[in-house]
C-alpha cells in the first residue's frame, strides 16, 4: 500500500510525501530495487544529489539490470561533477534499453546545466519547435533549438529547473511513438497557432552598448560557423574592444570565454523519454560543429583565461576520452593547459598525450618545456623501476621527438644524460655517432657512466658500447681503452694491446704504453695488473727489454 501511494503521489509531483511512503515501504521491503530507483528519482525532483545517488546504487546493487536506476545514478553523478562516471550510467542504460518504445502522450528532454535560476531560462514552444536560451552572467546564448519530429501542444508543453538541469515536458499533439526525436531537414512548417514564450524579464546589463545584439551575432557564428560571419564579428569585437575602458574590456573577455563554454556545454546532451534516446541524442551531438569551433576559440585564449575556463576542465576532459568526438584532441589540449596552469603537471601531461599534432615539442614555451619535464621524469621512471611496466607509446613518441630536438638543436650532452638515466643503450650510441666531436663525447659518456650511472649491468654495458666507439675512431685513444677495458676487468685485452704498442717501430707508441701502464697503475687494482702483467709474453715483435720495463 505505502508503495502504491508513492507512485501516485510521484505521479501528481508531491515529491515530498513520495519520499516518505517510499521509505515506509523500504522499511518493509529493504531491497525493493523498483522502490529504491523510484526514490531516486523523486530525491532528484527535490535536487537532494547525493540521496539520489545513494539509493540509485542501491538499487543497482540488487538489481544491476534496472535501466531507470542507471539513468537516474547517471543524472546525479552529473550533477556532482563526476562527468566520466555519468557517462558510463547513460551508456549502461541504453544498452539495457534496447528498443523499448517511447510515450505515445509527451516527450521529456533535459538540457544539463548546472547552477541556473527560473529567471535564467527562456523556453520557446512552437508546434515543431522547442528553443531553449539560457542566461549565464548576463549573456543570453541558445542552449538547444530542436525541430521536433513531430507535433506538439504548446499550451500544454512546460519545463521545469533544478540545480542540475532543465527538464522540458513537451505534450504530443497527434499521440502516438516518434522514430526520432528531431525531424530531417524539410521546408519550415507553418504555425497553426502563436508560438508560446515562457520567460521572466532579463536583468540588464550594465552597459549603454548593445551587448544583446553582440551575443546574439557571436551565437549565430558559433552555430553556423561562417568564416564571413566570423570576420565581421571579429571586426565588430576588435572595434568595440579597442575603444573600451578596462573594466568593460575585462567583461567582455570574460563574456567571450563563457559563451566559448556555452558551445562546450552544448554537448552534455538531452534525453528523451528512454535512456537509449538520451544517450544516442547525446553521443550524435558530439559530431555538431558548435563543440569544435567553441574548443577552438577556448584554446586560442587559455592560456590567458585558463581560470574562468578551469570550472569547464571536466567536462572538456570527457570529451577527449570520447570516441565519437572527432575534435577530442583539440579537447585534449585545452584541458592539458588548464591543468597547467593550476600546477597539476601529471594531469597536463596525461592530457597532453592525448593532444596529437596540438602538442609540439618544437615549440619554445614554458607549457611545453615543463611537459617534456614532466614526460622525461616518468619515462625514466617507467623504465628504471624493474616492474616491467609497458611504455605508453604516445609517450614514446614524445620522448623520441625530444632526442630528434636535441640532434637538431645540437644539445648532445642534454641527449647523453637522458638516455642514461633512461637505460636508453640505443640513444647513447646514437647520441655519440651524431655528435660533431665525437672524442669529445665518448670522454664525456665515460666520466657521466662511472660517477652517476648506478645500475652496474647497464653500466657495464654502457662501457661495451664506449670500447667498439673509440676502436671505431681514426686516431685510437688507447689511454681511454685501456681504462675502460680495466673497469670492464677485460686484463687480456689490455695485455694484447701493451703488446701491440711494444712491437710498434714508432717511439711514440712506446710512450704510450708506458703512459697506460703508470695509468692502470695508479688506479690500484693490484689484482687486475697481476693479471695483465702475467698476460704480457716475449714476442719478436716485442722485445724483452721493453717488456720488463714495462712490468
Amino acid at each position: 500500500m505505502a508503495k502504491a501511494a508513492a507512485n501516485a503521489y510521484f505521479v501528481e509531483e508531491e515529491f515530498e510525501l513520495a519520499v516518505q511512503k517510499y521509505t515506509e515501504a523500504l522499511k518493509e521491503f529493504p531491497t525493493d530495487a523498483d522502490a529504491l530507483s523510484k526514490r531516486s528519482g523523486a530525491y532528484l525532483k527535490l535536487n537532494q544529489l547525493q540521496s539520489a545517488l545513494h539509493d540509485a546504487s542501491a538499487a543497482l546493487e540488487v538489481d544491476p539490470n534496472l535501466r531507470m536506476a542507471h539513468y537516474r545514478q547517471g543524472v546525479a553523478l552529473f550533477g556532482v561533477e563526476r562527468f566520466r562516471e555519468a557517462l558510463k550510467s547513460f551508456l549502461k542504460g541504453k544498452e539495457l534499453a534496447g528498443n523499448q518504445e517511447n510515450s505515445s502522450t509527451h516527450v521529456t528532454v533535459s538540457v544539463f546545466q548546472k547552477h541556473l535560476k527560473p529567471g535564467d531560462v527562456v523556453v520557446h514552444f512552437d508546434t515543431h519547435q522547442c528553443l531553449v536560451k539560457f542566461t549565464i552572467d548576463g549573456t543570453q546564448v541558445t542552449a538547444l533549438d530542436l525541430s521536433l519530429f513531430g507535433a506538439i501542444d504548446p499550451v500544454e508543453s512546460s519545463f521545469r529547473v533544478s540545480t542540475v538541469k532543465v527538464e522540458i515536458k513537451m505534450n504530443k499533439a497527434d499521440g502516438g511513438p516518434w522514430d526520432q526525436l528531431e525531424r530531417a531537414a524539410v521546408a519550415s512548417v507553418p504555425s497553426s497557432s502563436a508560438p508560446i514564450v515562457r520567460e521572466v524579464p532579463a536583468k540588464p546589463y550594465a552597459s549603454n552598448r548593445d551587448w544583446n545584439q553582440i551575443d546574439k551575432r557571436l551565437t549565430e557564428e558559433l552555430e553556423q560557423e561562417k568564416p564571413e560571419g566570423e570576420a565581421a564579428m571579429q571586426k565588430l569585437f576588435a572595434d568595440i574592444y579597442a575603444k573600451a575602458d578596462e573594466s568593460t574590456r575585462r567583461a567582455m573577455n570574460k563574456s567571450f570565454v563563457r559563451l566559448s563554454l556555452c558551445g562546450v556545454y552544448r554537448t552534455e546532451g538531452v534525453h528523451t523519454d528512454t535512456v537509449s534516446d538520451h544517450v544516442t541524442l547525446s553521443v550524435s551531438m558530439f559530431n555538431r560543429p558548435l563543440p569544435a569551433h567553441a574548443l577552438q576559440k577556448l584554446h586560442e585564449v587559455v592560456d590567458y583565461f585558463w581560470a574562468e575556463i578551469a570550472d569547464a576542465v571536466p567536462l572538456i576532459e570527457s570529451l577527449s576520452e570520447e570516441a565519437a568526438f572527432s575534435h577530442r584532441e583539440l579537447a585534449a589540449s585545452v584541458a592539458s593547459k588548464c591543468f597547467f596552469h593550476l600546477e597539476e603537471y601529471q594531469d597536463a601531461l596525461r592530457l597532453a598525450l592525448g593532444a596529437g599534432k596540438y602538442f609540439d615539442v618544437n615549440v619554445h614555451s614554458q607549457y611545453t618545456e615543463t611537459i617534456i619535464a614532466t614526460c622525461i621524469d616518468e619515462y625514466i621512471a617507467i623504465r628504471t623501476n624493474g616492474e616491467g611496466k609497458a611504455v605508453d607509446p604516445r609517450m614514446q613518441a614524445i620522448v623520441e621527438q625530444m632526442f630528434d630536438r636535441c640532434y637538431a638543436s645540437g644539445t648532445f650532452k642534454q641527449a647523453l644524460g637522458v638516455a642514461l638515466e633512461s637505460r636508453r643503450l640505443d640513444k647513447v650510441e646514437e647520441s655519440i655517432r651524431k655528435s660533431p666531436d665525437v672524442s669529445a663525447s665518448l670522454a664525456y659518456c665515460f666520466e657521466v657512466s662511472r660517477t652517476t650511472v648506478t645500475n652496474r649491468d647497464f653500466r657495464l654495458q654502457v662501457l661495451q658500447v664506449l670500447v667498439q666507439l673509440y676502436r671505431g675512431l681514426p686516431v685510437q685513444e688507447y689511454t681511454h681503452i685501456c681504462q675502460i677495458l680495466q673497469l670492464l676487468d677485460q686484463h687480456a685485452e689490455v695485455a694484447t694491446i701493451l703488446q701491440t704498442l711494444l712491437a710498434s717501430s714508432d717511439d711514440d707508441d712506446t710512450l704510450i704504453a708506458y703512459q697506460v701502464a703508470f695509468d692502470l697503475v695508479e688506479n690500484e687494482n693490484q689484482k687486475f695488473l697481476h693479471a695483465v702483467s702475467s698476460a704480457l709474453t716475449t714476442t719478436a715483435a716485442a722485445p724483452t727489454s721493453r717488456l720488463d720495463k714495462l712490468q
